[in-house]
């Protein structure tokens, strides 16, 4: 497989070609981590070399990432030549990089790999029960004679959310706060701890997928670099996935807190930004 073989790079070289912008100006994501800038002939290299050690190493079913690397260690070549170790170099090589080149690539499908780093998403969106009809007097519930009184039945719901809704929040301890919110309006709530991986961003995909309903998608995060980027990151993972595996889905991705205009209605304190934040000082240029 060559570079713009793929329906996404082809999707962002259509869009240089049509806004006259630069490929870096319509890369979201570092270009090592946005999935339309993936297609090149080494990260399809990457992804061929996972696709043989997968079939080599495992024996079907879904796994985790996790997983999957320690079934590696020990028995496989890296492409460099050298012996796959557990080590966290090879572990951030592998689940960053390899993992990320063979799903988007298509060289590993998505549905082979489940999620053992987010904790898994609390449901509270009912099935519907599309509305039947059925015809009824006493205890009976059939076809009836013209000489019976026939009462007119409605099983199932009349109405139903006109939106799949999922609740991501930056922090585990906000559960208490939104599980009420969540069960109330029947929304999915996702507390993955950080930025949301690849594969809960494609199972909850796939859920409103088969739901049949457009989805609506609530981020919450805190007032600073890394919580302004999760934003950002969940709508460019929901993209290329739309965009790859789920064409007909409709999305809306709202970043619903916390705002600059939250910050200074409620007066809230600042918290000093981390030493090893590199994105410090661009961000407090733009936010003051």
């Amino acid at each position: 497989m060559t570079v713009e073989n793929t329906l996404l790079r082809k999707q962002i070289t259509q869009a240089v070609d049509i806004t006259g912008l630069s490929m870096k100006d319509l890369t979201v994501l570092s270009a090592s981590r946005d999935a339309y800038r993936l297609d090149t002939p080494a990260n399809h290299a990457l992804g061929q070399w996972a696709a043989d050690v997968y079939r080599e190493v495992h024996d079907g079913g879904r796994i985790h990432l996790r997983g999957l690397h320690y079934k590696l260690v020990g028995r496989i070549t890296k492409p460099d030549g050298e012996l796959y170790i557990n080590n966290q170099d090879n572990w951030d090589w592998f689940s960053n990089k390899v993992a990320k080149a063979a799903r988007y690539l298509n060289y590993i499908p998505w549905d082979e790999i489940r999620d053992a780093r987010n904790s898994p998403p609390q449901i509270f969106t009912p099935e519907h029960d599309a509305p039947h009809w059925t015809l009824k007097t006493g205890e009976i519930e059939l076809s009836l004679p013209d000489t019976l009184e026939p009462e007119l039945k409605v099983m199932g719901d009349l109405c139903c959310q006109p939106y799949r809704q999922v609740v991501i929040a930056e922090k585990q301890g906000v559960e208490e706060l939104l599980l009420p919110v969540c069960q109330k309006r029947e929304a999915t709530l996702c507390l993955p701890g950080g930025e949301i991986s690849d594969t809960l961003v494609y199972d909850l995909l796939k859920a409103a997928d088969e739901d049949g309903r457009p989805l609506s998608i609530h981020q919450l995060g805190d007032f600073d670099p890394a919580g302004h980027q999760m934003a950002i990151s969940t709508g460019r993972k929901v993209q290329a996935l739309v965009d790859t595996q789920f064409p007909d889905l409709r999305v809306v991705l709202h970043a619903v807190g916390l705002t600059k205009e939250h910050c200074k209605e409620w007066n809230l304190p600042s918290t000093p930004l981390k030493e090893t934040e590199r994105r410090a000082d661009k961000w407090m240029e733009t936010q003051n």
